[in-house]
């Protein structure tokens, strides 16, 4: 997750009136998750430490997703029709130990599928996109996927428009990520309708004043001015989609240029708007994929939690159906945004505070 997330259209879209669909498609109260990355409570930390962070899960979140490639995850497909599940399986394999309802991001994509080498799994280039003559081959992948784990139920396409922004136009390729984003639905329905699929996960980037900014929204407060590339983006994946049973994004209080303004607990308000803005274009459930609530340098640990806490509140409150957060382990129990600390060591897997938060509004 960038330190904060990318960017109205002059078009109102309705995606239409939202069906009944199992699973998390519409449901009542805001429900909080979290995503695994790299360091998490896998098998191959230490267990004493894992088994420590497990129970925390198991008492906090049911929530739980995680990326199809990176961020803890091999390379599922490295040459064409040769597929590695060992940590895919291994990190479902977590999900489900630990009580949890799975969420897969389909992001990232093998090499071969965007111009590297059959066989080569090159890291650097993990957040590069698909060539658009491997879409197909992407949207296969994902059924591979959804046919070796037909207990994952929800999945989201792609990762804040990785690789899909266009530096000629200076704004994201909405149209190429659609594109993708169509392919990759309509073969995960035609697989199995009842999937719940979504995107288009668009990083709502915020700036401290709208003079200095190349693409400033009318949509903005004291706690900053909402990018409008972000906004149009969304408004032209709302219109060209072949469908969604959610609308992803993800954002946070961090202003690009100067951090938080003013009181931070304040600028929570952030979600409030663009849940709204949301919410005036679409009925279909609102997900925060990641989001970012940050505490003003100086204060406390406990003062940064009581900031995620009104940010949490701020999403309910505004008609948000999930909030996922990003990277649950942290490296001690200062981290404000993680769950419980560092599980490579036998004295790590500790409960932080903000699991106590969490596991309010999960009711658990």
């Amino acid at each position: 997750m960038r330190p904060l997330l990318t960017s109205l259209s002059a078009t109102a879209v309705l995606l239409g009136a939202s069906t009944a669909t199992p699973g998390l498609a519409a449901p009542a109260a805001l429900r909080v998750g979290v995503t695994h990355t790299q360091y998490t409570a896998d098998e191959w930390r230490n267990p004493v430490a894992v088994e420590r962070a497990r129970s925390v899960l198991r008492a906090s979140v049911r929530l739980q997703a995680s990326p199809l490639m990176g961020w803890g995850a091999n390379n599922p497909e490295p040459a064409p029709g040769t597929y590695d599940w060992y940590t895919y399986d291994q990190r479902l394999r977590l999900i489900a130990g630990t009580g949890g309802t799975p969420i897969i991001t389909l992001c990232c994509s093998p090499d071969w599928m965007k111009g590297g080498l059959p066989g080569v799994t090159d890291w650097s280039r993990l957040e590069a996109a698909p060539k658009e003559n491997h879409f197909a081959d992407f949207a296969a992948l994902a059924v591979e996927a959804a046919r070796r784990h037909p207990e994952v139920r929800h999945y989201l396409v792609w990762n804040e428009l990785k690789g899909f922004y266009d530096p000629a136009t200076n704004n994201w390729d909405i149209a190429a990520y659609t594109r993708l984003y169509n392919a990759v639905y309509d073969a995960l329905k035609a697989h199995d309708p009842t999937l719940i699929v979504g995107g288009p996960y668009v990083p709502v980037d915020i700036e401290s004043s709208a003079a200095t900014m190349s693409h400033p929204s009318t949509l903005r407060g004291s706690w900053g001015v909402v990018d409008n590339r972000a906004l149009s983006a969304i408004s032209y994946w709302l219109a060209n989609a072949h469908g969604a049973d959610m609308v992803v994004v993800d954002g946070g209080t961090w202003t690009k240029d100067k951090g938080v303004l003013g009181n931070d607990v304040a600028a929570t308000s952030y979600f409030t708007a663009v849940t709204a803005w949301l919410k005036a274009r679409t009925t279909k459930p609102i997900w925060w994929s990641e989001f970012t609530a940050a505490s003003t340098p100086g204060n406390t640990p406990a003062h940064g939690v009581q900031v995620l806490d009104a940010a949490l509140k701020k999403m309910q409150a505004a008609g948000a159906a999930v909030a996922m957060q990003w990277q649950p382990e942290g490296r001690d129990t200062r981290c404000v945004s993680c769950l419980w600390t560092d599980t490579s060591t036998a004295a790590g897997g500790v409960r932080t505070p903000y699991a106590n938060v969490i596991r309010r509004y999960n009711k658990l």
